[in-house]
């Protein structure tokens, strides 16, 4: 994970812009040379298997930005 100290000043658009810069940022390094001849080298010498799962957020929330907490920690924490 990424970390920024300064991410939960950022304003919503702010961080959906830093979002899509990141994927474009991943998308390019998947793509390099370097990263295809390591990804052979892990399939062909490396691992004898690997599973990759992609996953969606189902709830978020923090400290502070407790909208989708569960309603039983928003009742104790706030």
């Amino acid at each position: 994970m990424i970390k920024n100290p300064n991410l939960h000043e950022r304003s919503p658009e702010q961080k959906d812009s830093l979002i899509i810069d990141l994927v474009v940022k991943v998308a390019g390094w998947r793509n390099r040379e370097a990263h295809r001849e390591a990804q052979s080298q892990g399939r062909n010498v490396v691992f004898e298997d690997y599973r990759l799962r992609i996953a969606g957020v189902i709830r978020d929330y923090g400290l502070t930005e407790r909208a989708q907490a569960p309603s039983d920690s928003r009742s104790m924490h706030g």
